[in-house]
């Protein structure tokens, strides 16, 4: 079977313009001022559009971007991508215009044509520790807010955080509390995140953590990150990554660590 005929999920990474400092924020360093045209996502959606099923518009903060620039992306993945079967958006919810951000939310997910769309919102601990992680005060109480907003007005949403010792579980009885899915993703050693308090934990810990939680939790989703790699289907034949400036890698880490090699994935080379 060809690859370009497999079945695969794209992450856009259209800008790393955000206006938190997440200590273990794999973007940092990289220039905030590159923006994604219409024609290098379209160049990548032309090759694989009618064989990817899930995208993740991402970032930095997607819904900085100007609405002009957006409508020109969703005008792009209506047209290529007509097997579409998820579309998600992965913010913080800050964008510094609360007022605005959830109609933006709407309107994106209204314009855009699959069959399950959702939103996930990354949330580190209670508020203390989160807005130790972001690096930004009253951070917490806007994204909790934005989430409260996403639930009154039924947007699908589930919460996503690093294993981190401190706000792992504390993120883990708000979601149990609010009924919501949780997605797990491995804390990394990059970025900020080397001299963050706790130290991170080794992926094993890290993976012991989870398993604790799946225990508690039935609504606990495992990232490619923490899963053994034998259980990782996570390469270039079936995810893809495209970045600010065009640059397509297979997985997202790789961006700060040049061309990717065959069978590398950033859950085990770091």
């Amino acid at each position: 079977m060809s690859i370009m005929s497999i079945s695969k999920e794209l992450t856009i990474e259209p800008c790393y313009k955000c206006l938190l400092h997440c200590k273990m924020c794999s973007s940092v360093g990289i220039p905030e001022d590159i923006i994604l045209t219409d024609q290098k996502l379209e160049e990548v959606l032309k090759l694989y559009g009618k064989n990817i099923a899930h995208i993740r518009l991402s970032g930095g903060e997607p819904l900085l971007l100007e609405e002009k620039i957006l409508v020109g992306y969703i005008e792009l993945i209506n047209q290529y991508c007509t097997n579409l079967e998820v579309f998600e958006i992965l913010t913080s919810g800050i964008t510094g215009i609360h007022i605005n951000v959830l109609n933006k939310v709407i309107w994106i997910l209204n314009k855009i044509y699959a069959k399950e769309k959702k939103v996930g919102v990354s949330l580190y601990g209670d508020d203390i520790f989160h807005e130790e992680v972001t690096d930004s005060y009253g951070s917490y109480d806007i994204t909790i807010h934005f989430i409260t907003n996403l639930i009154k007005y039924k947007i699908k949403v589930y919460v996503q955080t690093p294993i981190i010792s401190y706000g792992t579980m504390r993120v883990l009885n708000y979601c149990k509390f609010h009924n919501l899915s949780l997605k797990v993703i491995k804390c990394l050693k990059h970025g900020r995140a080397e001299t963050m308090t706790p130290e991170v934990f080794s992926k094993r810990k890290q993976q012991l953590v989870v398993e604790e939680m799946k225990r508690e939790y039935d609504k606990i989703i495992v990232s490619n990150s923490l899963k053994e790699r034998k259980d990782c289907k996570c390469d270039r034949k079936n995810k893809i990554t495209i970045l600010p400036n065009g640059r397509v890698v297979g997985c997202v880490g790789m961006k700060q660590r040049g061309e990717i090699m065959k069978d590398e994935r950033i859950c085990e080379v770091i």
